[in-house]
């Protein structure tokens, strides 16, 4: 029959065992905290994207805005050509 362990030996295989599981209930936090930090850094690169798109999209609104103001004004001068024109033809005719 093998010989029990000595009380010395049980004493340094429980304090190992303590140990380990000191070092994995470590290692599970350390992970836990990574998960979360990682998770939070794709959130905010998903909020700068979002940013990012939405002030590319308000932009391009402002422009469009600013073409078809740049071309009423464009047509009304036109217009005002055309109306300076066929008043100057008229009074010509007169």
């Amino acid at each position: 029959m093998p010989e029990a362990p000595s009380n010395s030996v049980q004493s340094e295989l429980h304090q190992a065992l303590v140990n380990a599981n000191g070092e994995v209930q470590q290692l599970r936090t350390t992970i836990a905290a990574m998960r979360e930090q990682l998770e939070k850094s794709r959130f905010e690169e998903q909020e700068r994207i979002q940013r990012a798109v939405s002030a590319s999209n308000d932009e391009v609104m402002q422009l469009r805005q600013t073409i078809a103001a740049m071309r009423d004004e464009l047509e009304k001068a036109r217009f005002s050509e055309q109306s300076k024109i066929q008043r100057a033809v008229a009074t010509a005719h007169e």
